[in-house]
């Protein structure tokens, strides 16, 4: 496996995941970011060591997939998964949850904001014993 922990040289791919045109028609903040605001994100995200920002990267040496756990408070993190449209289908969605999912205590909660309209994603989550809750 090519995944290992994000860090700010990243932030140029992952914001060309991010402001993909299909990923943001999934995603319930649809608006393109700038990459000024992108690196001033990223880098309070990454200071956090309570965060967990992990990439996968493809023999290309470029950024596929990305996977991000805020922590919110008392042991509950807000998930986010990205893919690029290029890499859909090849199971490295698998490979990054399940390192998530390893390196999580058990008590750890992980919630997911997911539209109603995104079927893959509801349909991945729940592969994985994601309960879907209303807000």
């Amino acid at each position: 496996m090519n995944i290992r922990n994000a860090n700010i040289n990243d932030a140029k791919w992952l914001l060309d995941i991010r402001n993909n045109k299909i990923i943001r028609a999934l995603s319930s903040d649809k608006k393109i970011i700038l990459i000024s605001d992108h690196v001033k994100w990223l880098k309070k995200n990454l200071a956090n060591s309570k965060n967990i920002n992990l990439v996968y990267v493809n023999n290309e040496e470029i950024i596929d997939w990305y996977c991000r756990l805020d922590y919110m408070s008392n042991w509950i993190y807000l998930i986010s998964i990205a893919v690029s449209p290029n890499s859909l289908s090849k199971w490295i969605g698998t490979q990054l949850i399940n390192r998530i999912i390893s390196m999580l205590k058990i008590w750890d909660i992980i919630n997911a904001e997911i539209l109603d309209t995104n079927h893959k994603s509801i349909k991945f989550f729940s592969k994985y014993w994601f309960k879907k809750t209303n807000n």
